[in-house]
């Protein structure tokens, strides 16, 4: 069924002079209704008349003034069914009328001025209406669209309401749509309204509402709501709010929602809210975008999983093309967005609350806009074993262009985004994600924006006996471009990502921190902008025995321009965790994202990563820049265990690289540090510790980095080991005491020796040269360190295995014994044939000890030339009267859960 209203009459024309000519008629009003016979209805307001033209005055006399156009008319269409058919369809459109346009004043005779200009013709308004009873499968649609006034000075805008009402019973399979456009007026834009109420077995349900352009006013508002009751086949639901643009107020139309949603259901449950504020569009004056302010808040407990997604943006600043009076104006800045989600639930929850702040006005003069301010909030609980997940996503608004000589783009907008997850036991996880605004571009001379800072500062929560995964994520803003020549970049935005967080309920922690910086903006033939720094800093204690703890934190600076000055960002990582649990940690820095070699100049990168735990414990740490002078990596990766086995790995690149790792453990079997660099300068060091019932292993590996080369040095550490020797590389490996017995089957010599005292440790050094740029410079140290007790004073005996050189081997080897800091002999090589005989089944005696503690310290320093070469040795440590070993029982049975065969020869009488 289809109703259209009839036009109004245009107003007549005057003929006698200055006289007015007539208002034009209403548009008639509309209405169809349809019942379950229908296919639908349609109903079409009646166009406003034109008004009549003013006549043209006599001399002396003004012209007649125009006539007013007419209002258009309302259009009301309603399509009602009840019925028992297995399908059902409704729809309902209704469109009010065009308000008339305004006639043409009469021009002044001779002397004399134009008569008044008349007005437009208000819109009609438009409400659509559909409502249905069944049991089947029933689907109904709602449209409105509200006439829009001609521009004149005062015609409002016709106002849309759609409403879409569904009865499905228990066992309805319902689709439910209503749509509602305000129409266009002078001054304001038209309201739109659009509401859903459903009840069925399943619901699937849409309602948009968009408000009118205001075009010397404000836009349009645009509200909604949706209530719905479902069974087990759930519901899912969404509603769009859009503001109207805005023309002539001092800020575009704002949108805003406060729980438009009243569901409930037996299955699962889907809703969003999404909502974009009005922008701004007005060249004289502008204003600021509209603000988006979203919030859902919702308690659930029968649903069998809740999924909710809520979105805002803020709407756009005007823009600035010419000046008035004289003076310079201002761009309007882009709007706010604020999106607030929080859910609690018996069920899963998946909940992502996200919003994006309006992009700033800009133009050919004055001064940009900056960016819209975003924030997103998200809570999710779940109840007992159901996982519970919230992610937040906010990013600040662009800044808004200027082509301006000597002027600058819009900075890019903040943004702040938090989520929380908790759960009784299941798993929660709660992720954040915080953008800055991009950098408004430049254009001739101007210098374009600079990049959004993003801070997230203990942006992510979460609560559970389960798993807890947390995610935290803070990316600068890039500069702004500029294609034109003498133009500038912007900078790229900071980025910091920090968490401080205690935990005493997890038994299972992933951690991970992300920050980037934003980059530089690009610059045809000016100068481009540096690149944004990044700061990523973690600090984790983990309260909960045997909880397992994955960290992982990374930080890129920002990329460069390849045009002239674009420099990339500093980087920094810090990754400390404390748990009773395992831990594998990581922190990441790269500060180049680029080729290792590149004609500009890059940011610094600083990794570092520590460990605490009573069991076994994992720490990375790399740092990475471009390989040239001036560039900065340092990384440092340190594991402390205190019951279980410590790694550490350390790697650096850049121009000047200081990288160390550190494993310490006590009551372990074994630690290892492995270090590993590459660039022009620096030094590499590893060092392990392991230590158990006053008996502590110590061993270090330092080396130079030289010219481009890539570097490893490996440090291992242990007490009843196996003894894995290394042959070839850089490394020192010892452990007290170690449990392999051919450990003397390839020096007869030093096994007929050691058959007459103890064992206190043995060991390996191993040593590698590189081609040298300087000749002579190039030292190698390794060092082991042991300290233990004896019951008695006693001889000091050094047992050397082997010797195995490779290559050029050295030009100078140094082996030095010390006793608690005191000298016991050195020995000092310059021929490969008078080592190869030294180091080959040979014993040394080390001189006679009191009884207590000792500090036996053995290192060797070795001098390479230029050209490659590779230096390997074992050797073991013997001592009288060496104190007893503890009972494996006592710690080292808990450790390994195995039995440990000591090597221990007494002197014989």
């Amino acid at each position: 069924m289809t109703v259209g209203g009839q036009s109004g009459t245009p107003g007549r024309h005057a003929t006698t002079p200055g006289a007015s000519g007539g208002h034009g008629g209403a548009g008639k009003s509309a209405t169809a209704v349809a019942g379950a016979a229908d296919d639908a209805a349609s109903a079409y307001g009646g166009y406003g008349g034109r008004g009549g033209d003013g006549a043209a005055g006599a001399p002396g006399q003004n012209g007649g003034n125009s006539g007013n156009g007419g209002n258009g008319g309302s259009a009301t269409a309603s399509h009602i069914i009840r019925s028992t058919a297995a399908t059902l369809t409704g729809s309902a459109s209704a469109s009010g009328g065009e308000g008339g346009r305004f006639g043409q004043p009469g021009e002044g005779g001779a002397g004399a001025s134009y008569g008044t200009l008349g007005t437009a013709g208000d819109g009609g308004s438009a409400q659509a209406l559909v409502d249905i009873a069944g049991t089947g499968t029933i689907s109904g649609t709602a449209t409105a669209k509200g006439g829009s006034s001609d521009s004149g000075y005062s015609g409002q805008a016709g106002k849309a309401t759609a409403t879409t009402t569904i009865d499905g019973g228990n066992t309805g399979v319902v689709l439910a749509r209503a749509n509602a456009v305000g129409g266009s007026g002078t001054p304001a834009g038209g309201d739109a309204a659009s509401a859903i109420t459903a009840s069925g077995h399943s619901l699937d349900l849409a309602a948009t509402a968009t408000g009118g352009s205001g075009f010397a006013g404000n836009g349009g508002t645009a509200t909604g709501a949706i209530r719905a009751t479902a069974g087990s086949g759930g519901i899912k639901a969404k509603l769009s709010l859009h503001g109207g643009t805005s023309y002539g107020a001092e800020h575009g139309t704002d949108v805003v929602s406060r729980n438009a949603f009243a569901a409930q259901t037996t299955g699962a449950l889907a809703l969003t809210l999404e909502g974009t504020a009005g922008g701004y569009g007005a060249v004289q004056h502008p204003g600021h975008g509209g603000n988006a302010d979203l919030a859902l808040l919702l308690d659930d407990q029968a649903a069998t999983s809740v999924t909710s997604t809520v979105r805002a943006t803020g709407g756009y600043g005007g823009n600035l093309y010419h000046n008035f009076g004289g003076v310079d104006g201002v761009a309007g800045n882009g709007g706010q967005a604020r999106a607030d989600l929080q859910v609690r639930a018996k069920a899963p929850v998946t909940l992502n609350a996200a919003a994006t702040g309006g992009k700033g006005g800009g133009g050919s003069i004055g001064v940009a806009g900056i960016g819209g301010l975003a924030v997103a909030s998200v809570i999710g609980h779940a109840d007992g074993s159901a996982e519970a997940s919230s992610t937040a996503t906010a990013t600040g608004g662009a800044g808004g262009g200027i082509s301006s000589e000597g002027r600058h783009g819009g900075t890019g907008g903040e943004a702040l985004a938090r989520a929380a997850a908790h759960s009784g036991t299941g798993t929660a996880r709660a992720i954040s994600t915080t953008i800055g605004g991009e950098g408004g571009t430049g254009g001739a001379s101007a210098r374009s924006g600079d990049g959004g800072v993003a801070r997230a500062i203990n942006s992510v929560a979460g609560s559970t006996a389960g798993n807890l995964v947390l995610q935290q994520v803070a990316q600068g803003g890039a500069g702004g471009r500029n294609s034109y020549a003498g133009g500038t970049g912007g900078q790229g935005g900071n980025a910091v990502s920090r968490l401080a967080m205690i935990d005493s309920a997890a038994a299972r922690i992933d951690a991970r921190l992300e920050a980037r910086g934003g980059a530089g903006g690009y610059s045809a033939a000016g100068v481009s902008g540096n690149g944004g720094g990044a700061e990523a800093v973690l600090e984790l204690t983990s309260r909960k025995a045997g909880a397992a703890i994955t960290a992982n934190v990374y930080a890129d600076g920002g990329t460069a321009s390849r045009q002239t000055g674009g420099n990339y960002g500093d980087a920094v990582a810090r990754s400390t965790v404390s748990a009773l649990g395992s831990v594998r940690n990581t922190a990441v820095v790269d500060a180049r994202r680029a080729d290792l070699h590149a004609p500009y100049g890059n940011g610094n990168a600083t990794a570092f990563a520590r460990s605490e735990s009573t069991m076994d414990i994992e720490t990375r740490a790399y740092a990475r820049t471009t390989i040239m002078a001036g560039t900065v990596a340092q990384a440092r990766a340190e594991s402390v265990s205190t019951g279980a086995h410590g790694l550490a790995i350390a790697e650096g690149r850049g121009g000047n690289v200081d990288v160390a790792a550190i494993a310490q453990g006590t009551g372990a079997i074994r630690n290892y540090a492995v270090a590993s660099g590459t660039g022009l300068t620096g030094t590499i060091q590893a060092t392990s510790i392991t230590s158990a019932d006053g008996v502590r292993v110590e061993t270090t590996v330092s080396t130079p980095v030289y010219h481009e080369h890539s570097i490893e040095v490996r440090a291992t550490a242990g007490i009843l080991d196996t003894m894995q020797w290394h042959g070839n590389g850089n490394a020192s490996t010892a452990s007290y005491r170690p449990f392999n017995p051919a450990l003397f089957d390839r020096a007869p010599t030093v096994g007929a020796a050691f058959a007459q005292t103890d064992l206190v440790g043995a060991g390996s050094m191993s040593l590698t040269g590189i081609n040298a740029v300087t000749p002579g410079l190039y030292h190698q140290v390794t060092t082991a360190r042991f300290n233990f007790d004896t019951t008695a004073a006693g001889d000091l005996t050094l047992g050397l295995f082997n010797f195995y050189p490779y290559g050029a081997a050295f030009e100078e080897l140094e082996l030095t014994v010390s006793n608690h800091g005191v000298e016991i002999l050195t020995y000092t090589f310059d021929s490969l044939a008078a080592a190869s005989a030294f180091f080959h089944d040979n014993v040394l005696s080390l001189g006679t000890f009191g009884a207590g503690g000792q500090d036996i310290f053995i290192s060797a320093d070795v001098v390479y030339g230029a050209e490659y070469g590779h230096t390997n040795f074992d050797y073991a440590l013997g001592a009288d009267n060496l104190a007893p070993v503890p009972e494996p029982g006592t710690w080292a049975m808990l450790l390994l859960g195995l039995s440990v065969v000591v090597i221990k020869r007494r002197r014989r009488a």
